[in-house]
């Protein structure tokens, strides 16, 4: 009984850590998951240009990723509400590089899937609806 008593305290505690951490939303850490956002994207287009991965099974998860970045809108209007310009200049200069990496990668793996012909109409509608 001791023992269910001390699991169901770490239980709460975990999960009320995790909530009090999930609360404080910044453009720092939209910034981040956007990073990460577009590295998912670069590594399934990739898969799709090796062989790896069905264009088919490639549209289901880029709908799924669709998703998320549909949450970063939001996010970022939420964040935009009472946003001094300034740090929104200091966080697109210190993620400037970064994300243009990313995106240059994630052109680059595009096109290559244009290149192996293997851009099809569902894939092609998939990536169209990213926002």
């Amino acid at each position: 009984m001791k023992s269910l008593k001390n699991s169901l305290s770490l239980c709460f505690a975990l999960l009320a850590a995790f909530l009090l951490s999930s609360c404080g939303d910044s453009h720092d850490k939209l910034m981040k998951d956007q990073l990460a956002w577009t590295q998912d994207v670069t590594e399934v287009l990739e898969k799709v240009a090796s062989g790896d991965m069905s264009a088919s099974d490639a549209a289901e998860k880029m709908q799924k990723l669709g998703e998320e970045g549909e949450d970063f809108v939001k996010r970022k209007e939420a964040l935009n509400k009472d946003v001094d310009p300034e740090e929104l200049k200091k966080v697109a200069e210190k993620y400037q590089d970064e994300m243009m990496e990313a995106i240059s990668a994630m052109m680059k793996a595009m096109m290559e899937v244009q290149a192996s012909g293997k851009m099809t109409p569902e894939l092609q509608g998939a990536l169209g609806n990213m926002k």
